[in-house]
């Protein structure tokens, strides 16, 4: 279903390691001295990769959404389905082969791979985290934290939604003019839903969508039409030397936001939501990059052409999150230099991560189950 080319593999690499970084980065800076030279460098490493999940959900839009695919809502409507069965009465293999059997599947797919990286998730959770308890009511316990808690769960969440509702998304991306619609709705409704929280009693439905995540989704959805719009036009130069040049303005403003979070100069609430927005901006400059130099990229680096690291994108969040929790006290190189220590760490986890997901994608039944 990925549309496989350049662009898409080399937004595939990037997203990994900014993954890794963030991931690790994010899990580093409570184990370090405050203020010591180690804990700057990992608030460095925090601002530097924020961007991993707006870019991510952008490469998904662009993979997907942007592909030569297209499915209309009717196909995917029973009676349609039932209607070509009836006329055609052809065999099974043929229904393998039409548009609307061939989306049910991806549906149907998608909702399964989700649901077992959702359970396996939590399943490791309550190992890490509740060690001996593993009756059912922690398991259910486990499995609402891990919704709000390790914030990748939700990448899969809005996978099911992007299978689930692909044909109305399709329509609207195959249209230039009803994406721009998309990206200044979704936009507008992330802003409401964030001033809501001003405006009286507007913090008690700003605790609900919390809760079910729509906050999350709102800038999600943002995302994944940024990302199409953004492959879509042409940029002047002048506009793409000011999306280079505000990402590393915003990267310097993020360490200073983390700083000032650090001695309570900053509310948290506000802190989150500045790095909404602040990590969107710089993904966008991220994917501007990627969309006007993949070609020189590829010239240069032929490993992007290896469509299997578009494919490994999809389950590598997971595997690459539940390698680090398993591997984290097991990896170490006292003595090396602080930043030495995390680059090294990424690349292992890495190549770990990649190789596990390759081998996971060679067995029959992963790759079925699985998009």
């Amino acid at each position: 279903m990925i549309k496989k080319d350049e662009k898409s593999n080399i937004l595939s690499v990037i997203c990994m390691i900014s993954f890794a970084i963030s991931l690790i980065a994010n899990g580093n800076i409570t184990t370090v001295a405050k203020y010591s030279s180690d804990w700057k460098a990992d608030v460095w490493f925090m601002a530097f990769s924020k961007w991993a999940i707006p870019l991510l959900i952008m490469t998904v839009g662009y993979c997907y959404l942007n592909s030569k695919y297209n499915f209309s809502l009717e196909s995917l409507s029973e009676v349609s389905y039932f209607k070509n069965k009836e006329l055609n009465n052809r065999s099974r293999s043929y229904f393998k082969k039409d548009k609307a059997f061939r989306m049910r599947g991806m549906v149907l797919k998608s909702i399964i791979s989700c649901l077992i990286i959702w359970i396996f998730s939590s399943l490791f959770y309550m190992s890490h985290v509740h060690n001996g308890e593993y009756d059912f009511d922690t398991l259910l316990e486990c499995m609402s934290k891990v919704l709000k808690e390790p914030y990748f769960i939700a990448f899969y969440q809005l996978i099911v939604m992007l299978f689930v509702f692909y044909p109305l998304l399709k329509q609207i991306s195959n249209s230039k003019k009803l994406t721009t619609y998309a990206v200044i709705l979704f936009l507008a409704i992330a802003i409401v839903n964030r001033l809501i929280v001003f405006i009286p009693f507007g913090k008690y439905v700003y605790m609900f969508t919390s809760q079910i995540n729509w906050n999350n989704f709102t800038a999600y959805g943002l995302y994944l039409f940024v990302g199409i719009f953004i492959s879509r036009i042409n940029l002047k130069w002048y506009i793409r030397m000011i999306f280079y040049l505000s990402f590393f303005i915003i990267t310097a403003g993020m360490y200073s936001l983390f700083i000032f979070n650090s001695i309570g100069k900053v509310d948290k609430a506000l802190l989150d939501e500045l790095q909404i927005l602040l990590s969107g901006i710089q993904a966008c400059a991220v994917f501007v990059l990627v969309m006007q130099l993949s070609k020189r990229i590829n010239k240069h680096i032929p490993f992007v052409k290896m469509n299997v690291l578009s494919e490994s994108l999809y389950m590598y969040v997971a595997v690459f999150v539940i390698l680090y929790f398993a591997l984290n006290d097991s990896i170490n190189f006292h003595g090396m230099a602080f930043v030495w220590q995390k680059i090294l760490e990424v690349l292992i986890l890495l190549v770990l991560s990649l190789t596990v997901c390759i081998i996971l994608r060679k067995i029959p039944f992963i790759k079925r189950i699985t998009t």
